[in-house]
């Protein structure tokens, strides 16, 4: 790996500024493509400043025991620091979810809103493209990116993309139907 050679000049000259210099480029690129293929741009420079502030930090106690050691450690960080995003991601969207049930409240009429919701929701996911369609439905049910990219033969990234934009186009699509008034049946039938 790029950044265990980058390591390794720069252990054998850390008062230099070149080896230095090159090492922290490296290993912001390094982050920085880790972390765009998991989130996107802004999420990625974020998580990628974090982790070079933690690599820079606690590399005076690093001690590799083989060629390779760098590398994996950097990694470790980084996989880390997915995790966190990923649980903070996840109790984001149970928050919104809780006050989305808390907002609908347990009236008569939060009934026929959440029954309308839920044909809405039903018919704009069968107007979804079927790779996003299956993709949402498979998250939906509590499913994972990895095991649902084997069993499709995808990479995980393209999953991700189709969970990503299944979602937001659902999100457009109802947000769409919720702005447009639908007509009402006539209750006089027709008659003067």
């Amino acid at each position: 790996m790029e950044l265990d050679r980058l390591y390794s000049e720069f252990a054998d000259n850390s008062e230099r500024r070149g080896p230095k210099e090159a090492l922290g480029a490296g290993l912001n690129h390094w982050l920085h493509h880790y972390f765009a293929q998991r989130f996107g741009k802004t999420v990625a420079e974020d998580l990628a400043q974090t982790a070079a502030e933690t690599v820079w930090r606690l590399i005076p106690t690093f001690e590799p025991e083989h060629p390779e050691a760098f590398g994996r450690w950097v990694n470790r960080i980084a996989r880390i620091l997915v995790m966190r995003e990923w649980k903070r991601r996840q109790a984001e969207r149970r928050n919104a979810a809780s006050l989305l049930e808390h907002n609908l409240g347990t009236s008569p009429s939060s009934g026929v809103e959440r029954l309308e919701h839920a044909r809405m929701l039903e018919s704009e996911m069968n107007r979804l493209q079927s790779p996003l369609r299956r993709a949402v439905e498979d998250q939906l049910r509590g499913g994972d990116v990895a095991s649902f990219a084997r069993r499709h033969g995808l990479p995980e990234a393209t999953v991700r993309t189709h969970r990503r934009r299944g979602r937001k186009r659902l999100q457009q699509r109802i947000a769409a139907r919720r702005r447009t008034p639908q007509s009402c049946p006539s209750t006089s039938g027709g008659l003067s």
